[in-house]
């Protein structure tokens, strides 16, 4: 490859930085990302607000405009990034402790070109590396603007933005489809036992945290240092996992020794796993097995799975997604590392409707998670097709990528899964 590195702001013109405190009359409106939304379609908001200075006293942000491209600066939402995609967001105020804004010189770089680098992982683990503390990266403006990026002719740049524009248009595709998969369950639910909050059935209730309905355990990990603890033969489930519906296979496995050092439990098939320490949004799923689990993994296990059916719980869960999300908070260490508060869990309701009727909802969907988890597999699939295609655009490679016809058939495998 013959392309020239460049910094980044040899290729960005200056943008103006405002401090909101002095403009106690004017109205702004303030950038955010959901982290979800920005991971999947790296899409922004914005929200209105009348600003006094005392409300924002020291606060202060960058302007954008359509094309800007805005990073979050914290790991691991480093690899967040959205391009403000109408004139309407213009004037907009990103605030300066959570994104870095770049805007494209279009004589030098397209701005979609300078997007789809930002999302590369090649990107993303610079700015790690350049990091003041890699195990919890904070990037400065100064620091990622100076990170180099290769800057081919400009009628390349657009061939390659060509082809990563209809790959990423198949990536949000299946996207949108997963989000309707969600669905599902919890409409489901819904029609067989009407609506939780109404309980208009009157069916009993009782507290997900009441210990003579559902035991609770928690995950440990054992230490690293030690080889004996891995590689064994018990499948030890991370947060790395919880991206499937149904889990059946673990990224790592311990070993015996591990369990009995650690006095650790192992959860049976079919037992709800959720997330103790949740990144940003609850995962739920059920264990396709026996498994063990992580110190941010936790199992709900029914003491009685006639009264209360796991598929059935796992389906309530579901349904109550928001709710759980609202016991989701920042960790009292201040590492900004969010947590499971489990005494707001375990004060939330679950209705028990007949035995007979949690059974015909069990028996009628039961397929569905495991459907549910091979859509979860094509949407990873597609992911990493995707960075493929990423990898090889920036490396000067694409050509010879394309002439080997890996490309077309990249497309052709993600136009499969997203029909899935």
């Amino acid at each position: 490859m013959s392309w020239k590195f460049v910094n980044i702001w040899d290729i960005c013109l200056p943008t103006i930085e405002i401090d909101l405190s002095k403009h106690p009359n004017r109205r702004f409106k303030i950038i955010y990302g959901d982290p979800e939304t920005m991971r999947d379609y790296n899409k922004i908001e914005v929200y209105g607000d009348s600003l006094g200075s005392n409300s924002y006293k020291g606060v202060s942000g960058t302007e954008v405009r359509n094309q800007d491209i805005i990073i979050e600066k914290f790991y691991p939402k480093l690899n967040m990034v959205s391009m403000v995609p109408t004139k309407s967001m213009d004037g907009a105020i990103a605030p300066r402790d959570s994104f870095c804004v770049l805007r494209a010189d279009p004589k030098k770089v397209l701005p979609r070109f300078l997007f789809y680098w930002a999302r590369s992982p090649e990107f993303v683990n610079i700015l790690i590396a350049k990091s003041d503390n890699p195990a919890d990266p904070y990037v400065s403006d100064k620091i990622l603007k100076s990170i180099p990026i290769p800057i081919p002719p400009l009628a390349e740049q657009h061939r390659i933005v060509e082809i990563l524009d209809e790959a990423d248009h198949l990536r949000k595709l299946r996207y949108e489809a997963d989000v309707r998969a969600d669905a599902i369950m919890p409409s489901l639910y819904n029609k067989f036992f009407g609506d939780h909050e109404t309980n208009s059935n009157n069916w009993e209730q009782r507290f997900l945290g009441d210990m003579e309905l559902i035991t609770i355990k928690k995950g440990k990990t054992p230490s690293k240092n030690n080889p004996a603890y891995w590689n064994g033969t018990i499948p030890w489930v991370t947060v790395k996992d919880m991206d499937s519906t149904l889990i059946e296979d673990t990224q790592y496995y311990i070993s015996e020794e591990a369990l009995r050092e650690y006095a650790m439990d192992v959860v049976p098939e079919g037992a709800v796993l959720i997330l103790a320490r949740p990144r940003y949004v609850i995962s739920i799923a059920i264990a396709g097995r026996d498994v063990s689990l992580s110190k941010d993994v936790m199992a709900l296990i029914p003491k009685n799975s006639v009264r209360l059916d796991p598929i059935y719980l796992y389906t309530f869960l579901l349904s109550k997604y928001q709710m759980l999300n609202n016991c989701v908070e920042e960790d009292e260490s201040g590492t900004g590392i969010s947590r499971l508060n489990t005494k707001k869990f375990g004060d939330i309701k679950i209705m028990l409707p007949p035995t007979k009727l949690q059974h015909k909802f069990v028996s009628a969907f039961r397929t569905v998670p495991k459907l549910h988890g091979y859509s979860k597999t094509c949407t990873q699939q597609i992911e990493t097709l995707f960075k493929t295609l990423l990898y090889y655009s920036f490396r000067g490679q694409l050509r010879s990528f394309r002439r080997e016809g890996n490309m077309r058939e990249s497309l052709t495998e993600m136009e499969k899964k997203l029909n899935v």
